[in-house]
């Protein structure tokens, strides 16, 4: 009977420290998302449309628009913020470089040819 009651305490240890071990460093945390909810609508709406491109796995549109982001004169938290869903974008183009998707490497070779900081304007 002790045998169950353990059991069920190791599963969620597990599971914790199998979630643990993941991209934790690029997850969003509440604290990040609510980062821009002062923000002047301008910045807002720029990181709103940032996170969707980014989600949409629109590669190129979501780095042109955090790298804009970045230089509009952001608060430490959203900076942060920025950061992270950068880092996960890039992981999951990494990802999808690697599976030979070519969405993923048409914005790998727009990006290398023309990056964000060298938009033309």
């Amino acid at each position: 009977m002790k045998a169950i009651p353990r059991l069920a305490l190791l599963i969620p240890v597990a599971l914790l420290l199998v979630v643990g071990c993941g991209h934790k460093s690029s997850a969003l945390t509440a604290k990040d998302e609510a980062a821009f909810a002062q923000a002047s609508p301008e910045v807002k709406q720029m990181w709103t449309k940032g996170c969707e491109a980014a989600n949409a796995n629109d590669y190129t549109t979501a780095y042109n628009l955090f790298y804009q982001l970045v230089n509009t004169g952001l608060t430490p938290e959203q900076k942060t913020a920025v950061t992270k869903v950068n880092a996960a974008l890039n992981e999951r183009l990494m990802a999808a470089l690697e599976k030979g998707d070519p969405n993923a490497q048409k914005a790998f070779q727009e990006m290398k040819a023309q990056p964000p900081a060298r938009q033309s304007r």
